[in-house]
């Protein structure tokens, strides 16, 4: 199986850090962020690798190429940040040569073990998402039997299938998607979000389900606070 991992963000919250290097390369624990992503997904059977490139590409190709990884690694570069949908978009071609491809943010910092995901997924799904207990006014939405419905912020909402039952969660930055997820790509432009994909396809009968992060450590290396919390 291919994975992903968006890498491009600038990471303007650690700006203390990320105005010389890009936020994939923020040492935690001693080491980058996304070798410990790198090492979670080899872990999990992956065997090959797409990043994203944007804020200090080089620096992240040249840490990939110094590490004795036993994988293949390829790179997508962008000059203009295309958001996470237009991210995935734009690794098309390395993504959808498998059937199913994993997606994870380089900034988190869990201990999740990848196959539970992996294991998880119906192929009668379209995609399968981490979450967690909503912790804040910036949400997704699902039904009683965990599809995915809408999102919502404190200012506003997109709600694409009328239930009764709203049940609000966290994204926590990983999904497995199956590939045919693409010919809904095709049907916006270069710029987006992959929950304008997701949205998009359950508007058109597809299936976007939620597993639990459950007992899983997890940690978004948003700020300076988040980056300190986890190394002490």
């Amino acid at each position: 199986m291919r994975a992903m991992i968006l890498s491009a963000g600038i990471g303007s919250r650690l700006k203390e850090i990320t105005q010389s290097r890009p936020k994939a390369l923020v040492e935690v624990k001693g080491k980058p962020i996304v070798h410990h992503i790198i090492d979670s997904l080899i872990s999990s059977g992956i065997d090959s690798i797409v990043i994203n490139l944007h804020h200090f590409p080089e620096q992240i190709k040249s840490y990939i190429e110094s590490q004795d990884f036993s994988i293949k690694f390829y790179f997508t570069h962008e000059e203009e940040l295309l958001d996470s949908g237009g991210a995935i978009k734009n690794a098309r071609e390395f993504l959808e040569q498998e059937e199913e491809f994993l997606v994870c943010n380089c900034d988190i910092y869990t201990n999740y073990d990848f196959t539970r995901i992996i294991n998880t997924h119906s192929k009668k799904d379209l995609a399968t998402i981490v979450t967690s207990p909503a912790t804040s006014d910036r949400v997704l939405l699902f039904d009683k039997d965990k599809s995915l419905i809408g999102w919502k912020t404190q200012d506003f909402s997109r709600i694409v299938v009328d239930t009764k039952e709203q049940i609000p969660l966290n994204y926590n930055c990983i999904a497995l998607i199956n590939s045919n997820i693409f010919k809904y790509f095709d049907m916006l432009n270069t710029k987006f979000s992959i929950f304008d994909v997701y949205l998009l396809a359950v508007e058109n009968n597809e299936k976007v389900r939620a597993v639990e992060l459950g007992d899983s450590n997890w940690t978004d290396i948003g700020t300076i606070d988040d980056l300190n919390r986890v190394n002490k």
